[in-house]
């Protein structure tokens, strides 16, 4: 595995809990791309990449990256903070995602985070 001193930055990727492929209700459900999610850098972060509002799946998706391997520093709360921002119901450029004509109720879904690690040369 490769060394701490080597990291140079990270990915943040997302995905649906558990695989769910659907938000569920007492009676409905919705696909999941009517959910779109994210991360953007809040502070520290700012040679990072937002990958804008993705929709939500059941792969892992990547939100945001951070590669910085000359300026590597270890990051900290205080200093280093993303942004994790939700939609629902609003359809995109194609209309996908969109909420008209579906069942009114109280849906869910568990969204899971995972923040991995980039190491030089790796």
């Amino acid at each position: 595995f490769p060394s701490h001193d080597n990291i140079s930055g990270f990915v943040l990727y997302f995905r649906a809990f558990n695989n769910q492929t659907h938000l569920k209700s007492a009676v409905a459900q919705l696909p999941l791309d009517v959910v779109k999610v994210k991360a953007d850098n809040f502070l520290g972060l700012e040679s990072g990449s937002s990958y804008g509002y993705v929709p939500l799946a059941t792969d892992w998706t990547p939100l945001f990256i951070y590669d910085n391997p000359l300026m590597w520093t270890n990051l900290n709360w205080a200093n280093h903070q993303l942004t994790v921002s939700y939609t629902c119901g609003v359809p995109d450029a194609l209309g996908n995602g969109g909420l008209m004509g579906e069942i009114p109720d109280f849906y869910n879904v568990e969204i899971e985070f995972e923040l991995v690690p980039l190491f030089n040369g790796i």
